[in-house]
This record gives C-alpha cells, structure tokens and sequence, in this order.
C-alpha cells in the first residue's frame, strides 16, 4: 500500500478493530469497500495538512 501520493492527496482508507466488516448479505459490495488487507476504502479524497489533519476534500 502505498502512503503517499505525488499531489499529496488519495483515498482515504481506514482499518481497524471497531471498522466496518462488510455489507449484511450482500459479498459482492463488501469485496467492492474492503481489500485483501483488511483496508475499508471510504471513497474520500483527503490530503494532509501541514498541521498533521486530515482534510477531507472530494469523494472518488
């Protein structure tokens, strides 16, 4: 997975013990959002801030 981006902004992805599982009955959608990792890919597009916040700035 790569961490950074040359225009400094991606998707957001999150993961982690209390974050999304998948959609209920519904493998093709759940396939669609979570990666083989285990990485929810949100559909934002976030850049990072000078500060340390993340902006979020447009949706995929």
């Amino acid at each position: 997975m790569g961490y950074y981006s040359s225009k400094s902004q991606g998707e957001v992805c999150v993961r982690g013990v209390s974050v999304f599982k998948g959609y209920l009955k519904d493998a093709e959608q759940t396939a669609a959002a979570l990666d083989s990792d285990g990485w929810l890919h949100t559909g934002d597009i976030g850049v990072w801030l000078q500060n340390g916040a993340l902006k979020i700035v447009d949706r995929k």
